[in-house]
């Protein structure tokens, strides 16, 4: 317990690390069974598509769903895209801010050594 009041940056610092790897992993997890499910869909449209050849109208009813689902699909792509970036952002920005901290408790600790 020493450790947490003597480095309390730092444990934030790792406690929020924790938090954004823990958060992403759950919002990939997610954005998955998003496109799982939509690819179910459209999987089960296109067999309801084969077996209905003949009905125009049904086949564009079928057809924009399908469309509808590439599109949920493509729009979670560029969303999971875009969080890996943000995430990667926020992982090397605390990653600078330990380091900088890093450093001062050096000095700090270099500082006291030689005023011993």
């Amino acid at each position: 317990m020493n450790s947490l009041k003597k480095y309390s940056k730092l444990n934030l610092l790792f406690f929020c690390k924790i938090f954004f790897i823990l958060s992403y992993l759950g919002f990939s997890f997610y954005c998955k069974q998003n496109i799982e499910r939509n690819f179910n869909i459209i999987r089960d449209f296109k067999s309801e598509l084969t077996n209905l050849l003949n009905q125009d109208e049904v086949q564009i009813l079928f057809t924009s769903k399908i469309d509808e689902s590439e599109n949920n699909i493509s729009n979670i792509v560029n969303l999971l895209i875009l969080a890996t970036m943000f995430f990667v952002a926020i992982i090397n920005y605390i990653n600078y801010l330990a380091r900088k901290e890093n450093k001062r408790l050096d000095l700090v600790e270099k500082n006291d050594s030689i005023d011993s």
